[in-house]
């Protein structure tokens, strides 16, 4: 059970996380290609975390759920396809989509590598 001290830094972690993703969307210019670049970036980590020797479960969370998680984005790449579709600009919608559906989880695998034991 996580203790209040832990949903505490979790949700710091998140926020530091969410500015990280405001600085590259801003950075890169808001739109597509920069949710894409967040949320490849907070797979590929979050893969690597679980692949680590980090033993301590509330790290763990702090990073995956709070850091990563509020680096990560579902709800801006719903509205990035939305938009995408809307506008008939069939090519960045592929990649876009393609850089969740299949980019996200392969960046993850990859990190993770091979399941111990």
């Amino acid at each position: 059970m996580l203790r209040s001290a832990n949903y505490a830094m979790i949700a710091t972690a998140a926020a530091v996380g969410a500015a990280a993703r405001l600085t590259v969307s801003e950075t890169l210019e808001p739109g597509w290609f920069a949710t894409s670049v967040v949320n490849l970036v907070a797979c590929l980590a979050a893969g690597f975390i679980m692949r680590s020797s980090v033993s301590s479960e509330p790290l763990r969370r702090v990073v995956t759920a709070g850091l990563l998680g509020g680096l990560s984005t579902f709800a801006t790449l719903s509205e990035d396809l939305r938009r995408l579709a809307s506008t008939g600009d069939t090519g960045p919608l592929i990649l876009a989509f393609a850089a969740a559906a299949i980019g996200c989880p392969a960046v993850f695998l990859i990190a993770r590598g091979r399941p111990r034991g």
